[in-house]
């Protein structure tokens, strides 16, 4: 029993132009053997099936599994912009400049803590007056200190 030709064979030009890639594209394929001619012309349906199958991306696989990842992809840059918008995520200089803020405010803090703190040491005389001194120093400076991450760039931390 003789084959039957399939009814809508097309020329190769046609099957780039339906396919929407180059006819460099569809003649690399046909020389690969990833498409097959039938009289020198397409039958689109089995190309189709053909390329898919048998055209690998440059990282492997198919050409599928190329738009399955690429499909993947553009669902995470949504997800990721989308969390931006909700104020999830900061811009790096953003961040940046919010530490320099945080570090310019402990260093007011340290700068300001001998003539804040002199009056508490002049006239000690023993080394247990001395540290209990220093203890209630080093407690003010660390509760200003847990201040200046909370403090917003125009708050002043005592």
């Amino acid at each position: 029993m003789p084959k039957t030709k399939p009814k809508n064979l097309i020329t190769p030009a046609e099957y780039a132009r339906r396919r929407g890639v180059s006819r460099q594209a569809v003649a690399a394929a046909i020389n690969e053997g990833r498409i097959t001619l039938v009289d020198s012309k397409i039958d689109p349906e089995r190309a189709d099936a053909e390329w898919a199958e048998r055209t690998t991306g440059r990282r492997g696989g198919t050409l599928a599994d190329a738009r399955r990842r690429l499909t993947e992809a553009k669902a995470a840059l949504a997800e990721l912009e989308l969390s931006i918008r909700q104020g999830e995520y900061m811009a790096i200089q953003d961040v940046l400049a919010e530490h320099r803020k945080m570090l310019e405010r402990l260093r007011a803090v340290l700068l300001a803590a001998p003539g804040k703190y002199a009056h508490r040491v002049l006239g000690i005389e023993t080394l247990r007056q001395a540290e209990s001194a220093l203890r209630a120093i080093i407690d003010d400076l660390m509760l200003a200190l847990s201040e200046v991450g909370d403090a917003t760039p125009d708050e002043e931390v005592s």
